[in-house]
């Protein structure tokens, strides 16, 4: 999220960078396709920018976030909306940025989806890894043996 570049954004979608990357290697990318909100979303940080950032989301000199900076931003959206949703009487929960992709997966598991839609979505290449880790089910099936 932090290194989001303009030079990503195409008709199609977000061109993401996946996986690790060896010395010498190209870099492998797949593409995020638009959702209306994900559009939304960008359009507004882009309209938001005060500099003419490589970076979608740079800071005020146009640089990307250190990891310190954007949870320091987070934390403030997090106690904003916490007071936001005491006031509405809406119920609220807060979360890190660690915990999103753990929480799709979860939540994409308990849906019935699964499969290769997951493991492309994390970026993965089996889905033994996104089982391990990602899936957070307080309560997994499993079938009885004989």
């Amino acid at each position: 999220m932090r290194k989001i570049t303009r030079q990503a954004i195409t008709d199609l979608g977000m061109e993401m960078p996946v996986g690790k990357r060896r010395k010498g290697r190209a870099e492998k990318f797949k593409l995020i396709e638009w959702s209306d909100e994900l559009r939304a979303v960008i359009k507004e940080a882009l309209s938001l920018q005060r500099t003419t950032s490589l970076y979608v989301f740079g800071n005020s000199e146009g640089q990307p976030y250190t990891v310190s900076g954007w949870n320091t931003n987070l934390r403030r959206l997090m106690a904003h909306a916490e007071t936001k949703a005491k006031r509405e009487g809406i119920a609220f929960e807060r979360f890190t940025l660690k915990d999103m992709r753990p929480a799709a997966v979860t939540d994409r598991v308990e849906e019935g989806g699964g499969g290769e839609t997951i493991t492309n979505a994390t970026g993965h290449s089996s889905d033994r890894m996104v089982r391990q880790v990602y899936d957070r089910r307080k309560t997994k099936a499993a079938r009885a043996t004989e």
